[in-house]
C-alpha cells in the first residue's frame, strides 16, 4: 500500500503511540536502550501487545524514537533559518 493511501490511525491508538513513545524516552534515558519494554508499556498505560503492535521489536522503537527527536530537530533548524537574522541564530 503506497504511504498516500494509508489510512490516519484512530485517535486512541495515536495518542497510545505518542504515550509509547514519550515513556520510552524517559526510560531509555535512565535505565539506557535494554530497559524493559514491560515497564515503558506500563508506564504508558498499555499493555505489552499494544507496543509490539506498534513497534515489533526494539529496534523499531527506538527507531521511531530517534525519527522523532529528528524531525524535532530539523523544523527547529527550519524556524531559525526562516528568521529574522539565521546566521545568528545558528551561531548561538
Amino acid at each position: 500500500m503506497t504511504e498516500s493511501r494509508r489510512r490516519r490511525p484512530r485517535a486512541d491508538a495515536q495518542r497510545n503511540r505518542d504515550r509509547l513513545l514519550a515513556e520510552a524516552d524517559a526510560v531509555f534515558r535512565q535505565e539506557g536502550t535494554d530497559a524493559s519494554l514491560e515497564r515503558i508499556a506500563r508506564r504508558a498505560g498499555v499493555a505489552i501487545g499494544t507496543l509490539y503492535g506498534h513497534f515489533p521489536s526494539r529496534r523499531a522503537l527506538i527507531g521511531a524514537l530517534l525519527r522523532e527527536r529528528n524531525e524535532a530537530l530539523f523544523a527547529r533548524g527550519r524556524e531559525l533559518l526562516a528568521g529574522p537574522e539565521p546566521g545568528r541564530a545558528l551561531a548561538r
